[in-house]
């Protein structure tokens, strides 16, 4: 996965006050947690909002230029956004040894055209993303899955999928993606949609209200 650089200043403000006027200044206030010590940090709004349209909480791996000079590998943790304006208002950065496992959520990349909906069925995606542990250096940008095989009203499970040095953390039950047979076609009768699907993920973003 690509590394994306993001600038930023230590604070010596903390607390509700201090967080106030760093965002009245168009700063937002954040913390970069590590085994050694824990950095409190500040970074430029519209900065961070070009970073965050490139990535979301959990699946991002960024290097963070802390101001002085010293520049770490970290990962989102968890962003915090004004429940009314969206705005982020907080950030939790996890620094991250590039030889250690970390879990990140990746995207699901879905390849080829099911053989289903050659004959007229319709491809249904029942997830976005998997949550999975990997070595940090060879974190995904996304897992591609091939479609193409699928028949009307077969489908491919999270437990289908395998790739070296990576552990799946979402349920091997869950439903990637099926092929719903067209009503009154070749198999539409005879077998029923896959079960064990799951609503689509996303990021792990929370409001602060």
């Amino acid at each position: 996965m690509e590394s994306l650089e993001i600038a930023v200043s230590t604070r010596e403000a903390t607390g509700k006050g201090g967080a106030r006027k760093l965002r009245r200044d168009g700063r937002v206030p954040g913390i970069l947690y590590s085994k050694q010590e824990n950095l409190a940090l500040t970074v430029d709004l519209g900065e961070f909002n070009k970073l965050l349209r490139r990535a979301s909480a959990g699946n991002a791996l960024l290097d963070v230029n802390v101001e002085g000079g010293k520049q770490v590998k970290a990962l989102i943790k968890e962003i915090q956004r004004d429940p009314i304006t969206g705005t982020p208002t907080h950030f939790d950065f996890l620094h991250i040894d590039m030889a250690q496992r970390v879990r990140v959520r990746v995207p699901i990349h879905l390849q080829g055209t099911p053989v289903g909906v050659k004959r007229g069925g319709v491809l249904e995606e029942r997830l976005r993303d998997l949550d999975l542990e990997c070595v940090a250096s060879e974190i995904p940008a996304s897992i591609d899955v091939d479609i193409s095989p699928l028949g009307p009203n077969q489908a491919v499970h999270v437990r289908d999928l395998k790739r070296d040095g990576i552990t799946f953390l979402t349920p091997g039950e869950f439903v990637i993606a099926q092929v719903l047979a067209k009503k009154g076609s070749e198999g539409g009768d005879d077998e029923a949609p896959a079960d064990g699907a799951a609503p689509a993920e996303g990021g792990e973003e929370s409001s602060e209200g």
